[in-house]
């Protein structure tokens, strides 16, 4: 508390009550403004603290020279290393020394006058008082360090201090721009202001320093009296004489060679940097009159940058989308009377942006007109899709199944989402498309429903935003293909009214699981609408399917039966769970484990709600959800959508039976469902209770392949995981081709992201197709017609903190008490909505060894902060009951819980249902949680990449403003330099996304990955090798083996480019084929198996073709993964002089 005030009137803080009020008309601003008060400072020009400025603040300190860093901030954040464990090593503090100045640069012309620059240096200091009062020492200033007050020592009397500021502000004009480094010029005692000038071509980069040059003591800590505290420099000048940093030295420059860094060069050209920082932040005013100028440049320790909130748009004056009045219109004119004012609007503005390129400059112009020509074909491919609807009426019919189910998905989400935070749900919800979600839509509608149009072999990438609705978007078109299967018809020889129609895959567990949900939701709007009218959409039930990899879900009906019996008795099942629905996602119920099922008959795990209004409820559906949990009810019952993860794929050379998903079935028994040449099914069952004798008949026809595969968050397909999926692609492509007439159709492909570099190459790579980025760039990075940055909307706002000489652990205990405790302060005083987004408090870390050193922050230190700051008036005193984590170590039948825990509001909880104080996260997060409550985010360091800090950052602030403060680690380069330019990095920080790297048929990839490839496609493609001990039938003079070969070839060409690859890899095939025969019995003694699974000691010995990666024994003669994470991992490289090895 500031003595000196006895008004209680504080910077930014005043007494009201029991607490410090401070300023902002929202709450994110009184959360901010209390942060600053807590570790910058001052409370006030001529305050008075009660204790050591050290001690009060956290941030803004320059030490006398020669100050060595305090040996008790050498407590590093960690704990046991884990699998995300970040390879970057701190500097220990006591190696370093403190920081005794910080600087500026910046640009001006080379002839400014000398006197037209104006620098001011500001700073504080504060003078040690002794008082004449004595105190009990538990009273002194010394308990309101980092400990306990509530700790009690043994009284005695001891003398008290105040330290009192002294507010410095002095200015002086730059004397002249002569190129050389200044002579210090005496700001104070011994308190410097010093500048270099550097001469290019006809400018002047210039660099002004605020210097503290006393000299710490020898030996011990430097006193707090000779220390510089809340310092800024300022630079100023008459006729906004600062100019933009920039690398190139004209606009008339030619563009960049790499077409995206030339886009990026176009898009945010008017996104300009006038400073940078040397040990702290820099700011700078813009001149509104004179573009590229800027009036004055600062340095700011705590800096903040709003990021404008992109937001879905299309034309002011669109009328709306309504998902209902699609679905239910009566022919194809009425919808184009529907969608043509939004192409309307699109062509407007596509000619607006026509007309731009001409007052570009010559650097700009071309790259902007290939902007606009990317945007015609786009809006092209939109009026083709529009036409389609009015010329085939398979796909108007579908087109509209897949608005109402849309619709009625939209209908259900909101009320789930209501229902479950206790709050109204409105009687009319409103279901409307985003202008891009349509729009992107209806640029896909060809190519999936005209197998032999030029856009079946277009991958679609959808970028957009987190947050703007990309999932609605692939959505709608998966329902659509759905819909469109059933209508079309059996295409040649497979059969359309069955099987699997789409496959949407992701990376990560907790992706999955979420997005499972959301897609759930809208099988069981199909499955309602298909109920309405079998005829029409047939009779087999629309399914969906979770399949993924780990021991997540149970790979067996057994292994499902044994788990929920486990459930049910409440014992806790860590792996193999089908407990994965935790409510209804059409009514919104709780669903606990009581109420899942086993049939015998069926062999299927089902699923009722305990609803009993609701469709899905054990009253009024015999099968319940229309969901598939479990490995083996999927292969037997392939869903119309399969949600899987990327790595599970890595299975198919390992499990005949997953043929079925690309609907190679040859048998279908009326209890089990359809049954595969890999499984061993018998031909006929007794009679049960539940149902009479059944015969197992073959299928007249096979299922057709998956028409759709939708690849969620592409930029995360990178790396090794990147490289071994492009590879194991090219199996999943055969094998969900089919043939039309003589062409051999593969199945359309959309991905989607909102942080991507070079797409094309990482589309070749992968999928091998080219790429079509929707929506298409326009000329500004804040508007591409269906994208818009909403500068009336506040936006997230990043605030940064750099605490040289402080441990990040004492940095995070003083950020995470300070909004921990503010939060609840404003919560208590409006316990409004808004005030509950900052109350739970999302940490976020690159690596789980200081993750798991916060967690004991979060259990110990933090709350004893808490209660210091209660005792100083800065808040309510907070108990934190929910401390959850979120990370690759947490169980998998764990993460549903956390997730549906995250949803609960603080206005809502009761005992036993607690809401979440704190959750420490790592990049899982980044990749997986859409909860859009969360507002408040903590990042610990700066993350490895761009794409992920801009990936985890947009979880918070969804609905109300976002605040991310970013704790950056001194000790670390990159997190110095991010801080030093952290308004310019926050302006353009998507054009800071690195490229990904994808080599799928590099040499070291072929090796580990190509023996797996040829098994999976072969084994999978043809019947005959499907059961495991086909491997022994093997022939490499049949047609199918050969048309496979080349398959592979030829994709290992067109992703390379390069002949030296496609003979290798022939050869490489070849030699596999080679070996394969050669195992197989005759010639060799032993007939060959695939894994040998299932043989005991009594079976005759057998020679097993795969062996487990992890392997080591002579068990398998290939090595084959058994998941696409199985890599090699990373090592640290370090190069050494050879110099100085020599010596």
């Amino acid at each position: 508390m500031n003595k000196s005030d006895p008004t209680g009137e504080q910077a930014g803080g005043s007494v009201a009550g029991d607490w410090l009020q401070f300023e902002g008309q929202t709450v994110r601003e009184r959360l901010v403004h209390a942060l600053r008060y807590e570790l910058l400072g001052p409370e006030h020009a001529d305050e008075v603290l009660m204790q050591s400025p050290a001690t009060r603040y956290l941030a803004g300190m320059l030490a006398p020279r020669g100050a060595e860093m305090d040996p008790v901030e050498d407590d590093q954040l960690e704990a046991d290393a884990g699998a995300e464990e970040s390879l970057e090593t701190a500097v220990p503090v006591s190696r370093t020394l403190a920081p005794s100045s910080i600087g500026i640069s910046f640009v001006v012309d080379a002839d400014e006058k000398c006197n037209a620059l104006q620098i001011i240096a500001s700073w504080g200091e504060y003078e040690k008082v002794e008082q004449p009062l004595t105190v009990p020492l538990e009273e002194a200033n010394e308990v309101d360090r980092d400990e306990d007050p509530n700790v009690t020592i043994a009284k005695k009397r001891r003398p008290v201090y105040e330290w009192r500021r002294i507010p410095h502000s002095v200015q002086l004009a730059l004397p002249s721009l002569a190129e050389g480094r200044s002579p210090p010029v005496s700001v104070g005692s011994d308190i410097h202001v010093e500048w270099l000038v550097r001469t290019v071509a006809n400018r002047a980069v210039i660099s002004v320093f605020l210097v503290n040059a006393r000299l710490a003591p020898a030996g011990r800590r430097a006193p707090d009296e000779m220390w510089l505290y809340q310092p800024e420099l300022r630079v100023t000048g008459d006729n906004a004489p600062f100019i933009a940093r920039t690398l190139k030295q004209s606009e008339d420059s030619l563009p960049d060679v790499d077409p995206d860094v030339a886009s990026a060069d176009l898009v945010y050209r008017k996104q300009y940097e006038f400073a940078t920082g040397h040990g702290v932040a820099v700011d700078w005013d813009v001149d509104s009159a004179l573009a590229g100028r800027a009036t004055a440049v600062w340095t700011n320790v705590l800096p903040m940058r709003e990021v404008p909130i992109v937001k879905p748009w299309g034309a002011d004056d669109l009328p709306p989308l309504d998902m209902m009045k699609l679905g239910q219109a009566t022919d194809a004119d009425a919808v184009a009377a529907m969608l043509s004012p939004l192409l309307d609007a699109y062509g407007t503005w596509i000619a607006a942006r026509h007309a731009e390129t001409a007052t570009l400059s010559a650097g700009h112009s071309s790259v902007a007109h290939d902007h606009v020509a990317l945007a015609e074909q786009c809006l092209s491919r939109m009026k083709s899709g529009l036409e389609l609807l009015r010329s085939d009426p398979i796909a108007f019919d579908a087109f509209c199944f897949a608005n109402r189910a849309m619709a009625l998905q939209r209908e259900a989400s909101v009320r789930v989402l209501r229902s479950r935070r206790g709050l109204d749900v409105p009687s009319f919800i409103e279901k409307k498309w985003r202008p891009f979600q349509i729009g992107f839509i209806l640029a896909c509608l060809k190519g999936i429903a005209d197998p032999l149009s030029e856009d079946r072999d277009i991958a679609d990438l959808l970028w957009f935003p987190t947050g703007g609705g990309k999932t609605e978007a692939y959505l709608g078109l998966t329902a659509f293909t759905l819909a469109h299967r059933r209508l079309r018809g059996d295409i040649g020889d497979r059969d359309s009214s069955a099987g699997t129609a789409v496959l949407m895959r992701y990376t990560l567990r907790l992706l999955t699981i979420q997005q499972f949900q959301r897609a759930t939701a809208l099988i069981c709007a199909c499955e309602l609408l298909r109920n309405e009218d079998p005829n029409i959409w047939g009779e087999e039930p629309f399914m969906i399917g979770l399949w993924v990899g780990g021991t997540v879900t149970p790979n067996s009906y057994t292994d499902s039966k044994d788990a929920l019996e486990r459930l049910k008795r409440d014992e806790a099942v860590r792996e193999k769970s089908p407990y994965q629905v935790v409510y209804c996602p059409w009514c919104g119920e709780d669903m606990p484990a009581h109420n899942y099922s086993c049939d015998d008959d069926l062999e299927r795990t089902l699923i009722k709600c305990s609803n009993r209004e609701c469709p899905f409820s054990m009253t009024k559906s015999q099968l319940g959800l229309p969901v598939l949990l479990v490995d083996e009810e999927i292969y037997r019952n392939p869903p119309s959508m399969l949600l899987a993860t990327v790595d599970k794929f890595a299975q198919m050379a390992w499990n005949g039976r997953i043929q079925s998903l690309f609907g190679r079935v040859t048998k279908r028994c009326p209890r089990h469902g359809f049954i595969s040449a890999g499984e061993a099914h018998p031909n006929r069952h007794g009679e049960t209770r539940g149902w009479g004798r059944a015969r197992v008949e073959p299928v007249q026809k096979m299922l057709a392949p998956p028409d759709l595969i939708i690849q969620d968050e592409l930029h995360l397909i990178s790396g090794p995981l990147g490289t071994l999926v492009g590879i194991y692609e090219s199996a999943v492509d055969g094998l969900s081709s089919r043939t039309v007439g003589t062409k051999r159709v593969r199945p359309k492909v959309i991905a989607s992201t909102a942080t991507i570099r070079r797409a094309s190459q990482q589309m070749r790579a992968l999928f091998n197709r080219e790429v079509a980025v929707f929506p298409p760039q326009g000329l500004e990075a804040g508007d591409s017609f269906f994208a818009r940055q909403d500068p009336a909307s506040p936006g997230r706002l990043y605030l940064g903190v750099f605490a040289p000489g402080k441990s990040i652990k004492t940095s995070l205990v003083r950020i995470y008490a300070a909004m921990l405790c503010r939060a609840l302060a404003e919560y208590e005083a409006t316990p409004t909505t808004e005030a509950d987004a900052y109350m739970t408090l999302v940490g976020y870390f690159n690596s789980l060894r200081e993750l798991g050193g916060a967690l004991r922050l979060v259990d110990d230190d933090v709350p004893a902060r808490l209660r210091v700051l209660q005792r100083r008036g800065f808040g309510p005193r907070r108990l934190l009951y929910e401390k959850s984590e979120l990370t690759s170590r947490v169980r998998s039948s764990e993460i549903a819980s956390t997730l549906k825990q995250l949803e609960r509001t603080f206005s809502t909880k009761e005992r036993g249902r607690y809401p979440i104080d704190v959750l420490l996260a790592s990049n899982m997060l980044s990749v997986g949680v859409d909860i859009d409550r969360l507002g408040l985010m903590v990042v610990t360091a700066q993350p490895k990449t761009s794409a992920e800090y801009i990936q985890a950052t947009s979880r918070v602030g969804r609905v109300f403003p976002g605040l991310v403060i970013e704790s950056y680690n001194w000790s670390r380069p990159r997190d110095t330099s991010h801080y030093e330019r952290f308004r310019h990095y926050h302006d353009t920080f998507y054009r800071h996304v690195e490229a990904t790297s994808v080599t799928p048929f590099s040499a070291r990839a072929r090796d580990r990955a190509l023996p797996g490839v040829l098994v999976s496609y072969l084994r999978l493609d043809d019947p005959n090798l499907s059961a495991e001990q086909s491997a022994n039938a093997f022939d490499p003079m049949n047609a199918g083996v050969s048309r496979v070969i080349e398959e592979l070839v030829a994709r290992a060409y067109d992703v390379t480019e390069r002949d030296d690859v496609r003979t290798e890899t022939e050869q490489q095939l070849k030699n596999l084929t080679a070996e394969w025969k050669q195992w197989t019995s005759p010639p060799a003694v032993q007939p060959l198996v695939y894994t040998g699974r299932g043989l005991t000691a009594k079976d005759p010995p057998k020679t097993a073709l795969l062996q487990p990666m992890e392997y080591r024994g002579d068990r398998g003669l290939w090595q084959v993964a058994g998941s696409l994470r199985e890599v090699e991992g990373e090592i640290p490289l370090v190069l050494l002089d050879p110099i100085e090895e020599l010596q």
